[in-house]
């Protein structure tokens, strides 16, 4: 049942695609699974399997993104940047892998989303571990997207 008194989306807006945030990382597997929590929107946690790693370098930072879930398939990263709270939504937002071998998977941050969490408060969302928040802006993907 839908309740029309609700706020709705307005439009989804994006940063224009910029093919320098489509990047090949280092696809390493963690030598064996590790279990770490992760918090939550609304104050709860819970406990993820990590399996991966992805490396690469941006603007002189080494980065090791921890995928955190697994959708369809396909590694997940939930991610927070320095344009997170002002451009993008505040907690996070989420990126899935592509073309993972046994070496390297495609990161395209073009297709990074708001998370569930971004439209509702009865959503619960994971926030980013400590090894996913970047220390440089990253302008690609969902922006904040307004709710009328």
């Amino acid at each position: 049942m839908r309740d029309l008194t609700l706020p709705r989306v307005a439009s989804l807006h994006y940063f224009p695609t910029n093919s320098d945030w489509i990047i090949r990382a280092r696809w390493q597997a963690l030598p064996s699974p590790l279990q770490q929590p992760v918090d939550q929107k609304g104050g709860t946690t819970t406990t993820v399997t990590l399996t991966h790693t992805a490396h690469f370098t941006h603007a002189g930072h080494a980065v090791a993104l921890l995928a955190t879930h697994w959708k369809g398939g396909k590694p997940m990263f939930v991610i927070r940047d320095q344009t997170s709270g002002r451009e993008t939504y505040a907690a996070s937002r989420f990126l899935i892998g592509e073309d993972a071998s046994d070496a390297e998977i495609t990161l395209d941050f073009n297709r990074a989303f708001t998370p569930p969490c971004g439209f509702t408060d009865f959503a619960i969302c994971p926030l980013p571990p400590r090894d996913n928040i970047l220390p440089f802006r990253i302008e690609a993907g969902e922006r904040l997207t307004a709710i009328i």
